[in-house]
């Protein structure tokens, strides 16, 4: 049923529409047709044109940011190895001035035992000498 009342409805519009298709109105709708497609293609592209430009600008800045941001990071590598090399050779520096200073402790302690071994023999001369200079004294009262 459904099928027959479709193939009715479909021989009315072709009847109507071959009723209709020689008028001069008719005729004009056909030839403006196409042009109403043509403006809106014309509004389309002005459209995309528009969309076109506005994404060539977010991709020029994108672009632009991008570089920037590669630069920076270039120079951010660098200054990291700069001061890497840096920290390194402070370590090394540190490094020669604890093993300086160890060698300096030693030489404190060979110095201070050497001080306090002279001193003992000073102190062993000065008692020897005193005890000359009571005998040269004693010799001297003597004589």
């Amino acid at each position: 049923m459904a099928r027959r009342e479709a193939l009715m409805t479909i021989q009315w519009n072709i009847q109507a529409f071959n009723a209709v298709k020689h008028w001069p109105w008719m005729k004009l709708f056909f030839k403006i047709k196409p042009l109403l497609k043509s403006v809106a293609t014309e509004k389309e592209m002005a459209r995309l044109k528009e969309e076109l430009a506005r994404l060539k600008e977010a991709l020029e800045k994108s672009e632009a940011k991008r570089k920037e941001l590669k630069e920076k990071h270039v120079s951010l590598i660098q200054e990291k190895n700069d001061l890497s090399l840096q920290l390194q050779a402070e370590q090394d520096n540190l490094v020669d001035a604890k093993d300086h200073c160890d060698l300096l402790i030693k030489a404190k302690i060979q110095l201070e035992t050497k001080v306090k071994e002279m001193m003992e023999g000073l102190e062993d001369e000065e008692e020897m000498n005193a005890g000359v200079l009571a005998k040269m004294r004693k010799l001297e009262d003597v004589c």
